[in-house]
């Protein structure tokens, strides 16, 4: 761990400048949310610090601080660098994992305990693996976050959608991915989840700043079938950690060929799922498309 010098200060400050302006030109710098940006500390690790992530938005054990670090061979690779400064800004200004949000991890818990002890015939997950769904969904939220303030702070557009597979985590499944990580695995479905939750991105990230993102799931849809699309988000989500080095040994039974035929299932999941009061938008924009704030 190391901090900025001089020349990475000025190329953070181009990411984290017009980031500024933009919230605050479009009245999304509220005091919930300049309270979690203010006072945030970055700096500068290399590839073995983070595990082999880009960044991570953390406290600092020694400090207690709020602390962003950023890759330290990303830093003069502007589209690189911004997508992880922004990715990171979104945890955190929207999550419930990073900086201990203990408040809203706690919400989202009661939900999921209070439903389980409802249908605990269809619902045999543990309450972990609904929880990373919600991981999923969170880091669904903040790379879709991560990619419009780079459009609109940056002017560098989203990557066209490529078709991607990952035999370690799910055998033969292909899938489509403006996102060219691991994450990418549930991006689309992912974006017809969170369309017919919002109903466009814009929506789905003022939600994620008033700290509504994760409630409105369980408010818009049937509670067994949200659970159960939840659950298997989870065990994607966990294979994922899994792959990168995450393991948690109670996740190494879900072998490839299962999280497979667990994503065609969710697909068919969430493509009947419907909310429980119909909102139709006649004009609904295509989800990965950007994204008018104003």
């Amino acid at each position: 761990m190391r901090k900025l010098n001089s020349d990475e200060i000025n190329l953070l400050n181009s990411d984290l400048i017009p980031f500024e302006i933009f919230l605050k030109t479009n009245g999304l710098l509220s005091d919930k949310v300049s309270s979690k940006y203010e006072g945030i500390n970055f700096h500068i690790e290399s590839k073995q610090e983070l595990g082999g992530a880009n960044g991570v938005a953390r406290i600092n054990s020694q400090t207690r601080k709020r602390d962003i670090a950023i890759l330290d061979t990303a830093m003069t690779d502007d589209r690189l660098r911004s997508n992880i400064c922004y990715h990171e800004l979104g945890h955190a200004l929207m999550g419930m994992t990073s900086y201990e949000r203990a408040d809203l991890k706690e919400k989202v818990l009661n939900h999921i305990f209070e439903i389980k002890k409802k249908h605990p015939k269809e619902l045999t997950e543990s309450t972990y693996t609904y929880l990373s769904g919600f991981s999923c969904l969170e880091e669904y939220l903040v790379e879709k976050f991560a990619q419009s303030m780079q459009v609109q702070c940056k002017k560098i557009n989203v990557p066209k959608k490529q078709n991607y597979s990952c035999p370690s985590i799910c055998a033969d499944y292909s899938y489509w991915s403006t996102i060219d990580t691991k994450y990418g695995i549930f991006e689309t479905i992912c974006d017809e989840l969170a369309g017919k939750t919002f109903g466009d991105l814009s929506t789905t990230i003022r939600a994620g700043l008033n700290e509504k993102y994760f409630g409105t799931f369980f408010d818009r849809f049937d509670e067994k079938e949200i659970m159960t699309i939840l659950g298997n988000l989870g065990q994607v989500f966990q294979s994922i950690m899994n792959y990168a080095g995450n393991s948690i040994s109670q996740y190494n039974e879900y072998s490839p060929y299962k999280i497979k035929q667990t994503l065609v299932d969710t697909e068919q999941l969430v493509k009947n799922i419907q909310p429980k009061v119909q909102e139709i938008n006649s004009h609904r924009r295509l989800w990965w498309k950007m994204i008018d704030f104003l």
